[in-house]
């Protein structure tokens, strides 16, 4: 199930949250470029930056921070 959803401001980059994953997905080329893992709850919310570069995401217990461009977790 996918619990959040959030588009880059390009239009090029569609991001889902679900139970304990995020899928990060090329809209142009139909595919998954990366699946961040890390959360031990559902993701119920994501957020870009205005430059399309940087991730947030919540869930119960924790918000997390994402380099989008290497899928590499920044901060927690």
């Amino acid at each position: 199930l996918t619990y959040s959803l959030c588009i880059i401001p390009t239009g090029k980059i569609l991001i889902s949250g679900s139970n304990e994953t995020i899928l990060v997905w090329d809209l142009r080329a139909k595919r998954e470029v990366w699946k961040l893992e890390g959360h031990s709850h559902v993701i119920k919310s994501l957020a870009i930056s205005p430059d399309g570069k940087t991730l947030v995401s919540g869930s119960d217990q924790r918000i997390k921070v994402w380099d989008i461009q290497s899928g590499q977790e920044i901060f927690s």
